[in-house]
């Protein structure tokens, strides 16, 4: 009895693998959207698809389920279909069927191509080559003294033959220092910085472009951004306007107005000698200055734009002539 049972277990086992195997292996047809990039079989040639196909088509495969398991997979990715590496250059209509029934990747998983929609696509496949193009430094916010030596002089760019054929012989690349590392060249002199090569607005949205030449360094000499102008402020008084009424301040005529030096970047002084930029020199008076009758205190230094005072622009160097302001003061009523 045990032995009758151990007999129909073990062919009970084997057929359920034969029907298990049978069944991964019987053929099913399945439809499925797919994302083709063609490559070009010639690595020096580039490829895209022309106008009017964006690369996606419908695949209709057949084959046992763990094959169509496999390419399902594998379609979940972008295909890489490469071209023949005869393939002329200029527009091409391309077999799509043919491509993808040769396919190495899908036929490892063991599906058969049935159909693909669309049929054909239009390509276009130009040839790459490589020319020099000069670099030129750019700069921001930095004034140089004298020429910019950049090393080396040319980059190396690969790009489309019909490309390079417009853009002729002189074309150019773009140098420019990183902005964190541009921040921190503020003293003048001589400096030498890595650059990093960059294409120019006309060639960056252009397909099949890339530079091989990353870097480059400048030498160069930072010119001296600071510079000094002589300015007169007008001074005011400022206290409490509860205090106001009840005092009289009387400024000794020679220091109604300071002769001040300001150094600063040449922009910010520039703005300062504006007719909107109104400089002032404030002589601060607290309740306790009034009633101790002080009669000398250091003014401070401060600009009204529309009304609103504030310091100085940060940066800004100021070397008064004088600072004290000698004066008298009186409470009213007084006789």
């Amino acid at each position: 009895m045990r032995d009758r049972l151990t007999t129909i277990f073990i062919v009970s086992l084997v057929t359920l693998t034969i029907w298990l195997f049978a069944e991964a292996e019987s053929l099913g047809h399945q439809s499925l959207p797919v994302t083709v990039e063609i490559a070009p079989g010639d690595p020096s040639r580039m490829v895209y698809t022309s106008t009017g196909w964006d690369g996606r088509v419908t695949l209709d495969i057949s084959g046992s389920r763990r094959a169509l398991e496999l390419a399902r997979d594998l379609l979940t990715q972008p295909l890489k279909v490469p071209l023949p590496g005869s393939t002329p250059e200029g527009e091409q209509g391309i077999d799509l069927f043919q491509l993808l029934t040769v396919n190495q990747a899908l036929a490892r998983t063991g599906v058969t191509v049935e159909s693909v929609r669309p049929l054909r696509a239009g390509v276009v496949v130009q040839e790459i080559v490589t020319r020099q193009a000069t670099i030129r430094a750019e700069l921001v916010d930095l004034q140089v003294q004298g020429d910019i030596a950049v090393t080396p002089d040319k980059a190396d760019v690969r790009l489309p033959k019909m490309l390079a054929a417009r853009l002729g012989d002189n074309f150019e690349v773009i140098a420019r220092v990183p902005a964190d590392q541009q921040a921190r060249l503020a003293q003048p002199g001589p400096v030498a910085v890595q650059a990093d090569i960059v294409l120019p607005p006309s060639l960056a949205g252009e397909r099949g472009v890339q530079l091989l030449t990353p870097k480059a360094s400048l030498a160069f000499s930072i010119k001296s951004t600071l510079t000094s102008a002589q300015f007169t402020f007008p001074v005011q008084v400022l206290t409490l306007p509860v205090e106001w009424g009840d005092w009289t301040v009387e400024i000794r005529g020679e220091d109604e107005r300071l002769n001040v030096e300001l150094t600063g970047p040449s922009d910010i002084i520039d703005r300062l000698k504006s007719p909107e930029a109104r400089l002032i020199a404030v002589l601060a008076l607290s309740s306790d200055d009034l009633a101790r009758k002080v009669t000398t205190k250091d003014a401070g230094f401060g600009v009204v734009r529309s009304g609103v005072f504030s310091p100085l622009p940060t940066g800004v160097q100021v070397n008064p002539e004088k600072r004290s302001v000698r004066f008298e003061i009186t409470k009213r009523g007084t006789p």
